[in-house]
């Protein structure tokens, strides 16, 4: 990451505050951008410590709506750069299924922007899960070159 690595720190600390707030928060839950952006910036130990607070996305019997979707994706993101095998293998295979169903190709704008395939990638190979990482990542940069995005 480039620039102040701390920048995100107080700018996500208030979208959480803003979001435990609200009974029926309509914004994406900031916490799996968190989690990711603490990762990349090195952090991975205070990454580690909020895996608690996102147990709840592991709740898979709660409907799936794309804003829960889209938090999954991120934190399936963030659990692979983790290296967070037990978490990224449970998430994995729903997460996979919902985006199969879902329609679903790209993470919306208050998220890290990313194809899907690229994430359930990421879990796919933290989870131990070689030969559906392999896929994963190839038809992430079949989708890449599609949009004539850089590979």
């Amino acid at each position: 990451m480039r620039g102040d690595e701390d920048a995100f720190e107080d700018l996500l600390a208030r979208a959480i505050a803003t979001y435990d707030r609200m009974s029926a928060a309509p914004i994406d839950d900031p916490r799996p951008v968190l989690l990711f952006l603490r990762e990349m910036a090195g952090r991975a130990e205070q990454a580690r410590s909020m895996l608690p607070d996102l147990e709840r996305y592991f709740q898979f019997e709660d409907h799936w709506t794309t804003s829960l979707g889209e938090a999954r994706t991120t934190l399936a993101a963030g659990l692979g750069v983790l290296g967070e095998r037990e978490a990224a293998a449970r998430l994995y295979q729903p997460l996979k299924e919902w985006t199969g169903t879902a329609g679903y190709v790209l993470t919306g704008a208050s998220s890290i922007p990313q194809l899907v395939s690229r994430a359930l990638g990421m879990a796919a190979s933290a989870a131990g899960l070689a030969d559906e990482a392999e896929r994963q990542f190839e038809t992430a940069i079949h989708q890449a070159r599609e949009m004539d995005a850089a590979t």
